[in-house]
């Protein structure tokens, strides 16, 4: 689920064929072009690398007057947190806004990165504990629905980031509701299978959700294609996101939810509760969840 990436490498120069030419207008907004502009533009540079990446990175960008600069690139919808290291010690940590770059060496700086280091990305600003506001049960307005394991449970949530999650018992096709407005940073939804063996570990189908205090939620085990939601999109509690399936390490249909924040070192999971008429509880697992109170 992609909340916590190490990578190791060497930094170099890329030595891409193609030359984009990447310049900021008067305006603030980046614009990307094969040709160099004929105006002549301060932050004007040559991309040797990829100008528009998938995932979080760190690149070399080698200016017009072929000067460098080591810039990091958040393309997603949430913060990142970066965290350089070199033979096992820190070495610089810092934060990247959403969609977003953010230059680590200045012009006019020596380049001291040529040997092998490795970066360590998690997604979120490290905040302390959330709000403890209670949450809306993410299941449909009508029917009941069991809590088959909770906090701490012997199955699967013996480990960060899932220590604090709750399964919920559901059929394939139930509707899967936002516990908490936020927008949505992450939907995969490309997986059919599901199964017990540690080859579905990572193929779960998932939406992940920031909320305003930097906490995220994460529904798992989605129906493939059935995603209602894509990234960037603003959601409020109880808009509907997906359909309840059984996609990745599962045992059967049901809803994998979780609270998670960053806490400077990694994702962690998070207590909560859930509202319920007009009372809040702390789910366990035989506990049934409905909103019909509401």
């Amino acid at each position: 689920m992609r909340p916590f990436i190490l990578i190791s490498l060497i930094l170099a120069v890329s030595a891409a064929a193609d030359t984009v030419y990447r310049y900021q207008d008067e305006k603030g907004r980046w614009h990307f072009s094969d040709r160099k502009p004929q105006v002549p533009h301060e932050k004007l540079l040559v991309v040797t690398a990829n100008p528009q990446p998938k995932e979080p990175q760190l690149v070399y960008l080698r200016r017009d007057d072929d000067s460098q600069q080591l810039t990091a690139i958040n393309p997603w919808f949430a913060p990142v947190q970066f965290e350089v290291r070199a033979e096992g010690q820190s070495i610089v940590r810092w934060v990247v806004e959403p969609r977003s770059e953010t230059p680590v060496l200045h012009r006019g700086q020596p380049l001291e990165w040529q040997s092998h280091y490795e970066y360590v990305l998690v997604m979120g600003k490290p905040v302390p504990r959330s709000d403890m506001r209670p949450l809306q049960p993410p299941v449909p307005p009508q029917g009941r629905y069991r809590i088959s394991q909770g906090f701490n449970g012997h199955f699967s949530h013996k480990e960060e980031p899932s220590r604090h999650a709750v399964d919920i018992v559901m059929q394939v096709g139930d509707g899967i509701h936002a516990a908490r407005d936020g927008v949505v940073v992450t939907v995969k939804d490309d997986y059919h299978m599901g199964g017990v063996d540690k080859f579905f570990y990572d193929k779960a189908n998932y939406i992940r959700v920031l909320h305003d205090d930097h906490t995220f939620a994460i529904y798992a085990h989605i129906l493939l294609g059935s995603a209602q939601v894509k990234e960037g999109d603003r959601v409020k509690a109880g808009d509907l996101l997906a359909s309840a399936g059984t996609s990745g390490y599962s045992t059967g249909p049901h809803l994998h939810f979780a609270l998670q924040r960053n806490d400077g070192n990694g994702m962690v999971s998070e207590p909560f509760r859930f509202m319920l008429g007009q009372g809040v509880f702390k789910p366990e697992a035989g506990q049934w969840l409905t909103r019909a109170a509401q």
